[in-house]
Formats: C-alpha cells, sequence, structure tokens
C-alpha cells in the first residue's frame, strides 16, 4: 500500500529588493550599506493570518493581515511611511561586551496568528488595527573623542575601535599607536530609510492570542560573507567574458589565458 503525505501549507517569509528575493544561505542573507528593502509574506491558508514583526529584536506591535492566498511585499513600518533599509557600522569584533550588545542586530522575525473562529467565548481573540501609532525606532550616537588628563607621562584608553595607546609629554602633545584593521568587525541594523507610498486599511478580525507559525531570519552585511569556490566569478582580462568552467585555461572568446 502507497501512502502519500501532503506536506503542510504555512505562511512564509522572505528578504527582497525590488521585490525579488535575496540569495539566502540557511535563513541569512547579505546586504549592503544603504540597501532598502521588503518583508515577502505569504499565506498559503484558508484563513486569514496576522503577521506580527520584530526588527532588531524591537517589535512593531500590531501587525498586518494576509487574507487566503495573499502575498503582501512590506516595505515600511506600520506607524511610520519609511521604508526598511540595511545601515551598517564597525565595532570592536574583540569585545565581548560589543558582541553581546549586536546579537540581534539585522534579525527579523515574524509570528504568524491564525483568524480566532470561535465566537461563542468572547475576549481571547485580538481585535483592533492593523498598525501600531508608536515610535519602536532607537538612534545609537557614538562619539570618537577621548579625554585625556595629562598627569603623567603615558595616557592608555581603550576607544571602540579597539585597544590604542596614547603617549604623552607633560605638555599633553599626544601620537598615537592604532590598533591593527583586523580587529574592527561591520555590523549592521534595520533602520528607517527614505519615504514610503505604501498604505494600509483598518481591519478588526480577531486572532488567536499565541502565534501558529514563526520565521525567524537575519540580515548580515555583505563583508561577513564567505564566498564558496562556486560562487567565485573569474572573468577574461582581455575581452572581460566569464570563465564558464574551472578546466577552461584560455578564453574562448579572445584566446587569452585566464
Amino acid at each position: 500500500m502507497t501512502v502519500n503525505y501532503k506536506q503542510a501549507t504555512v505562511p512564509t517569509l522572505f528578504i527582497t529588493k525590488n521585490k525579488q528575493r535575496v540569495k539566502q544561505y540557511n535563513k541569512t542573507v547579505y546586504l549592503t550599506n544603504g540597501d532598502e528593502f521588503e518583508l515577502e509574506l505569504f499565506n498559503p491558508t484558508s484563513k486569514k493570518v496576522l503577521a506580527k514583526i520584530t526588527l532588531n529584536d524591537i517589535s512593531l506591535r500590531n501587525g498586518i493581515i494576509l487574507r487566503p492566498g495573499e502575498r503582501v511585499f512590506l516595505e515600511r513600518y506600520l506607524d511610520e511611511a519609511k521604508k526598511f533599509i540595511f545601515e551598517t557600522y564597525s565595532v570592536d569584533k574583540n569585545n565581548k561586551e560589543v558582541l553581546d550588545a549586536i546579537k540581534d542586530n539585522g534579525k527579523v522575525e515574524v509570528e504568524f496568528f491564525e483568524e480566532y473562529t470561535n465566537q461563542i467565548v468572547w475576549g481571547l481573540g485580538y481585535s483592533g488595527p492593523t498598525w501600531y501609532s508608536q515610535d519602536n525606532s532607537g538612534t545609537i550616537t557614538c562619539d570618537n573623542s577621548t579625554t585625556f588628563i595629562c598627569n603623567t607621562d603615558t595616557v592608555k584608553a581603550t576607544p571602540i575601535s579597539g585597544n590604542v595607546t596614547y603617549t604623552a609629554d607633560v605638555n599633553c602633545n599626544i601620537t598615537m599607536d592604532m590598533a591593527p584593521v583586523e580587529n574592527i568587525q561591520e555590523t549592521g541594523r534595520v533602520e528607517k530609510g527614505s519615504k514610503s507610498n505604501q498604505e494600509f486599511d483598518y481591519d478588526f478580525t480577531q486572532f488567536n492570542t499565541y502565534p501558529t507559525w514563526t520565521e525567524e531570519w537575519k540580515i548580515l552585511p555583505i563583508s561577513q560573507k564567505v564566498y564558496t569556490k562556486e560562487e567565485l566569478k573569474v572573468f577574461c582580462t582581455g575581452c572581460g567574458a566569464r570563465r564558464k568552467k574551472d578546466s577552461h585555461k584560455f578564453c574562448p572568446h579572445c584566446g587569452d589565458k585566464y
């Protein structure tokens, strides 16, 4: 006897740019500084689904409703008409406190809540608008300046870029021996970008108070990507044509050696 198992259809999340999916690596995508992107949300179920979004481990509170079979490319915050943008900066990768502080950078999580169908018992479902007018963003300003107290010959400080030794005489003429660049790691967060024209409507459908499905993704700077051999592209220095096979030693177009 043959038994056929039907694969369950569940709501999905993808990261897209210009509505084209970004290549993923085990739920991880890589973007460059200043890339604006969308969240592709799809509901393949026969009921409405509420998608609640968390960015950088900060909840956007109320969510967006997907009707049965509906696919939405969400490009903006729910409380403000600003597009999603990925912005990068550098930190000291050898500092444990720094690494703990940035562990949720670029984290994208969506919880999907099923439509509440039991109309006999009241008060167990969600009701409210599909957006939340509260500013949940946070801005961190880093100051690279260092204050020196020149009462000794040598002053040591630890700025955000790594350990630096400052040598000063009694007149405070300071020379700097910078830490190696290898101490620096690029990280990135989801922030608010340019103005969005995407608009929302209200929907007062009730939903379960617990999520049925959860999707979690991570956005990292392109500098953290480790390229596989298949992804390394080789081009001819003569005509610019791409080498199609590793076994090719000479360009088939102009004859130059790769």
